[in-house]
């Protein structure tokens, strides 16, 4: 079954309601301005590791928190809300429909769950969020027109479900339970050495990102992180690597030799630099937008991220 990427115009205008949907019952908290909860997470009380956090998740919060404040990082986690209610609508589309979509849509993004979790800092919200990817990417595999391809996608759903693990460790639940969901329908097709290839890689996929994530854990100079997988090899990562190298030297660098407080210092020029860079994305935007409207012609294509 050959997938297709790009959604149509009535899978745009669907996800535009789930858009409106999201944004109206969240209105509320900014009506009424209501500060998000910060310290409400099972790992502020639970000891750790257990079933429902990892080692990881108090410092990933704590940066998480530290880096974009409490206010900012509600509006991210509701965003994260979002992409989720659309993933998993494209995902339902596609499998049974526009109306079962809609419906899968409509639920996550007004889910009132889904809204106290996303206004607090706790782990539900990242969790169910790597849990949509990774049930995205399965689909993306399960509908591969060639083999190859499915095996990349498995392997990006294990990773996924390592990511997840990352956040709350039963997500190790599903790279056990995709093999034996799979299984019978191979079988039944006579295709168990198409399955064995499928699940080495979503085993590989999991197993690298769970020996990373434990290298980090364990070992104060390991010097490569679990997010490597969700990057690896693809065609932005390539343009960019040479920048994120640039950009690691100098933190690197300014870390080593200046000391906390310079860096500290640092932090208002580098954010500068991002502004900078949004700013300059958004006035070619700004200027097709005019052009569109003046002369009702198509501007020049502008890519803010290649691909």
């Amino acid at each position: 079954m050959k997938t297709r990427w790009l959604p149509g115009r009535a899978a745009l205008i669907d996800m535009a309601l789930l858009g409106a949907a999201w944004l109206a019952i969240r209105l509320p908290l900014l009506v009424f301005h209501l500060a998000p909860l910060v310290q409400v997470d099972s790992f502020w009380q639970r000891p750790l590791p257990d079933s429902l956090s990892s080692p990881h998740a108090p410092f990933l919060y704590g940066q998480f928190v530290f880096s974009f404040g409490a206010y900012w990082g509600a509006i991210i986690q509701h965003l994260l809300v979002l992409f989720a209610g659309v993933v998993l609508y494209e995902v339902a589309r596609r499998a049974a429909g526009r109306a079962a979509g809609l419906c899968t849509g409509l639920f996550i993004v007004l889910h009132g769950g889904f809204v106290l979790y996303a206004h607090s800092f706790m782990s539900e919200t990242l969790f169910n969020f790597f849990l949509a990817l990774h049930l995205g990417a399965l689909w993306m595999a399960l509908t591969a027109d060639s083999g190859k391809r499915a095996a990349v996608w498995f392997f990006v759903t294990g990773v996924l479900a390592g990511v997840a693990t990352n956040v709350r460790p039963t997500a190790q639940c599903q790279v056990l339970v995709l093999p034996l969901a799979m299984l019978p329908f191979y079988v039944r097709h006579g295709e168990r050495l198409k399955f064995v290839r499928l699940t080495a890689a979503l085993l590989a996929g999991f197993a690298l990102v769970m020996v990373f994530s434990l290298g980090r854990l364990r070992f104060p100079k390991w010097p490569l992180h679990p997010v490597i997988f969700l990057i690896w090899a693809t065609y932005p990562a390539g343009c960019f690597a040479f920048s994120f190298l640039l950009g690691w030297l100098v933190k690197a660098t300014i870390a080593r030799f200046g000391g906390s407080k310079v860096y500290q210092d640092l932090k208002p020029m580098m954010y500068g630099l991002i502004a900078g860079e949004l700013v300059g994305t958004f006035v070619p935007v700004l200027i097709g937008f005019v052009y569109f409207l003046a002369t009702g012609n198509n501007p020049q294509a502008f890519r803010v991220f290649p691909g």
